[in-house]
């Protein structure tokens, strides 16, 4: 599923962490596999009872960033800040550039969120295919 992922074979991608689930339930990374590769192919209502359990299962700053942009998809904008939040402060004092600009597009939605605008425009979502 995650091979798959980047190339837009979601899918494919989705099958496949079904399959993963099926073999071990217990797999928290294959939850949140599942919900992001639904996210991107357009089906954030489906996706958040996947995310919602692999945050039971373990709960971590990618997962959270993960529901936040489904909850956010689904206009739950106060909800979404939290999760985004969660993700901002695990990553804001990297050293890596990259992981460094995605923490300012994450800091850029909360405002968004707080403002009560959807910074998920179908140019986001497609930047979201590619990092």
């Amino acid at each position: 599923g995650r091979a798959l992922t980047p190339l837009e074979q979601y899918t494919e991608a989705i099958a496949n962490f079904d399959k993963a689930i099926e073999l071990n339930p217990a797999d928290a990374q294959a939850y949140t596999g599942l919900a992001w590769n639904l996210l991107l192919d357009g089906r954030p209502i489906p996706a958040l009872p996947y995310i919602e359990q692999a945050l039971e299962l373990e709960p971590n700053p990618i997962s959270h960033h993960t529901r936040g942009i489904l909850l956010a998809l689904t206009g739950h904008f106060d909800e979404a800040v939290a999760d985004l939040q969660v993700f901002v402060d695990a990553y804001e004092d990297s050293n890596d550039t990259q992981t460094l600009a995605i923490v300012e597009k994450r800091r850029d939605w909360i405002a968004a969120l707080k403002a009560g605008h959807d910074p998920f425009t179908p140019e986001v979502l497609e930047s979201l295919r590619h990092e």
